[in-house]
Protein backbone atom coordinates (compact mmCIF):
# COMPACT_ATOMS: atom_id res chain seq x y z
CA UNK A 1 0.00 0.00 0.00
CA UNK A 2 1.15 3.51 -0.57
CA UNK A 3 0.81 5.94 1.43
CA UNK A 4 0.26 9.55 -0.25
CA UNK A 5 0.48 13.24 2.25
CA UNK A 6 -2.06 15.28 2.03
CA UNK A 7 0.08 17.84 1.37
CA UNK A 8 1.09 16.30 -1.92
CA UNK A 9 -2.05 16.22 -3.32
CA UNK A 10 -4.26 18.86 -1.51
CA UNK A 11 -4.32 21.65 -4.42
CA UNK A 12 -6.01 18.81 -6.40
CA UNK A 13 -8.23 17.85 -4.08
CA UNK A 14 -9.22 21.58 -3.56
CA UNK A 15 -9.78 22.00 -6.71
CA UNK A 16 -11.98 19.08 -7.23
CA UNK A 17 -14.06 19.56 -4.22
CA UNK A 18 -14.69 23.19 -5.88
CA UNK A 19 -15.61 21.82 -9.15
CA UNK A 20 -17.68 19.00 -7.45
CA UNK A 21 -15.91 16.25 -9.63
CA UNK A 22 -14.29 14.46 -6.50
CA UNK A 23 -16.55 11.38 -4.86
CA UNK A 24 -15.10 10.21 -2.06
CA UNK A 25 -15.21 6.61 -1.80
CA UNK A 26 -13.77 4.42 0.58
CA UNK A 27 -13.77 1.00 -0.69
CA UNK A 28 -15.08 -1.46 1.54
CA UNK A 29 -12.63 -3.34 4.02
CA UNK A 30 -11.06 0.01 4.30
CA UNK A 31 -12.34 -0.21 8.74
CA UNK A 32 -12.45 -3.56 8.63
CA UNK A 33 -11.05 -5.23 12.03
CA UNK A 34 -10.26 -1.78 13.51
CA UNK A 35 -12.09 -1.44 16.95
CA UNK A 36 -14.98 0.10 17.42
CA UNK A 37 -16.40 1.19 20.28
CA UNK A 38 -17.69 -2.73 21.76
CA UNK A 39 -16.12 -4.82 19.09
CA UNK A 40 -14.10 -4.80 15.89
CA UNK A 41 -15.46 -2.83 12.46
CA UNK A 42 -16.72 -6.32 10.06
CA UNK A 43 -16.22 -6.29 6.40
CA UNK A 44 -19.59 -6.91 3.92
CA UNK A 45 -19.06 -10.70 4.04
CA UNK A 46 -18.45 -10.84 8.48
CA UNK A 47 -21.60 -8.92 8.73
CA UNK A 48 -23.17 -11.09 6.28
CA UNK A 49 -22.91 -13.82 8.20
CA UNK A 50 -23.42 -12.79 11.33
CA UNK A 51 -26.82 -11.98 9.88
CA UNK A 52 -27.43 -15.20 8.69
CA UNK A 53 -26.22 -17.06 12.20
CA UNK A 54 -28.87 -14.30 13.81
CA UNK A 55 -31.45 -15.72 11.36
CA UNK A 56 -30.73 -19.09 12.20
CA UNK A 57 -30.44 -19.11 15.41
CA UNK A 58 -33.19 -16.74 16.38
CA UNK A 59 -36.10 -17.02 13.43
CA UNK A 60 -38.62 -19.71 13.04
CA UNK A 61 -37.23 -21.13 9.36
CA UNK A 62 -37.77 -24.16 7.91
CA UNK A 63 -34.47 -26.53 6.69
CA UNK A 64 -34.98 -25.28 3.22
CA UNK A 65 -35.39 -21.57 3.92
CA UNK A 66 -32.29 -21.79 6.22
CA UNK A 67 -30.24 -23.61 3.48
CA UNK A 68 -31.73 -20.82 1.24
CA UNK A 69 -30.34 -18.08 3.28
CA UNK A 70 -27.30 -19.20 3.22
CA UNK A 71 -26.20 -18.61 -0.18
CA UNK A 72 -28.24 -15.54 -0.89
CA UNK A 73 -25.91 -12.42 -1.41
CA UNK A 74 -25.25 -9.55 0.95
CA UNK A 75 -28.15 -7.60 -0.14
CA UNK A 76 -31.10 -10.66 -0.10
CA UNK A 77 -29.59 -11.36 3.31
CA UNK A 78 -30.17 -7.29 4.55
CA UNK A 79 -33.95 -7.32 3.48
CA UNK A 80 -34.27 -10.81 5.33
CA UNK A 81 -32.69 -9.83 8.50
CA UNK A 82 -34.24 -6.38 8.16
CA UNK A 83 -37.49 -8.26 7.92
CA UNK A 84 -37.26 -10.78 10.87
CA UNK A 85 -35.05 -9.45 13.18
CA UNK A 86 -35.76 -6.85 16.45
CA UNK A 87 -34.93 -3.27 15.30
CA UNK A 88 -33.37 -2.73 18.04
CA UNK A 89 -31.03 -5.21 18.72
CA UNK A 90 -30.01 -4.26 14.65
CA UNK A 91 -29.55 -1.04 16.24
CA UNK A 92 -27.22 -1.89 18.60
CA UNK A 93 -24.85 -4.07 16.54
CA UNK A 94 -24.62 -1.13 14.28
CA UNK A 95 -23.87 0.58 17.18
CA UNK A 96 -21.54 -1.71 18.71
CA UNK A 97 -19.57 -2.47 15.28
CA UNK A 98 -19.64 0.76 13.41
CA UNK A 99 -19.39 3.77 15.69
CA UNK A 100 -16.38 5.00 17.95
CA UNK A 101 -13.87 3.55 15.04
CA UNK A 102 -10.02 4.11 16.04
CA UNK A 103 -8.22 4.13 12.86
CA UNK A 104 -5.16 2.59 12.64
CA UNK A 105 -2.18 5.42 12.18
CA UNK A 106 -1.42 4.53 8.40
CA UNK A 107 -5.31 4.84 7.82
CA UNK A 108 -5.86 8.44 9.27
Amino acid sequence: MEVIKYEDIKDELLSNLKRRTLLPIIGSGFTRNCLSSKGKVPSGEDYRLYMIKQLLDNCDLTEEEKKTIQKQSFSNVCNIYFELTDANLRKQYLRDNFTGVNLEENKK
